[in-house]
């Protein structure tokens, strides 16, 4: 699934142009993406198509492990736009410790998921489609507007999480308090059997 607005101009392209899509990021004077997501873009741009794509879903996904500070606001965002634009669409596991910062999974894409063996802070998984599962306590609003993710949270949550919730396979599961309102569609509710 798209975001609107965006075209995917084929994994070819991206692989006959992958080093000028680092050039026009790291050269822009605002810094629009963390220097981790560079970094991980860097190994990905050496992976060939047949490392690149897995339209069925059948193979193991790429896995990065990182780092992260209260610095990383949106972790995967930019990797989540690199993939819908040129068609990557083999998993991507992000194994992150360190704190959690805001929106990490945010407007992401159904080929991201993220596991997070610390705290973190709002909007996790917001309006995104992304895999994430939080072994420590989150934040507010989380998954607020998801679109057909999954969110698993072992600890607390803080208000409003779920909130206009709407994709058909969204899930969100936390602990009790969940705050979840105006649920358009998807599951909210207590499963903590699904956070290991």
């Amino acid at each position: 699934c798209a975001h609107p607005g965006t075209e995917n101009r084929g994994l070819g392209q991206f692989l006959a142009y992958r080093h000028h899509v680092k050039d026009a990021f790291v050269s822009s004077p605002v810094p629009v993406v963390s220097e981790k997501e560079l970094a991980i873009l860097d190994q990905l741009v050496q992976l060939g198509p047949d490392e690149l794509e897995d339209p069925h879903g059948t193979k193991t996904p790429l896995k990065f492990k990182v780092a992260l500070t209260v610095q990383d606001i949106s972790f995967g965002s930019f990797l989540s736009g690199i993939s819908l634009t040129y068609g990557i669409t083999r998993k991507i596991e992000f194994d992150i410790t360190g704190v959690g910062p805001q929106n990490i999974g945010a407007w992401s894409s159904s080929n991201l998921i993220f596991v997070i063996d610390s705290n973190v802070n709002d909007h996790v998984n917001k309006s995104g489609h992304a895999t994430v599962v939080v072994r420590g306590n989150a934040g507010n609003t989380i998954a607020y507007g998801s679109q057909d993710g999954l969110t698993l949270v072992r600890g607390s949550v803080g208000h409003d999480c779920g909130y206009r919730l709407s994709g058909d396979p969204s899930k969100l599961y936390g602990t009790t308090g969940l705050g979840h309102r105006i649920m358009v569609g998807g599951d909210a509710g207590d499963r903590l059997d699904y956070v290991s």
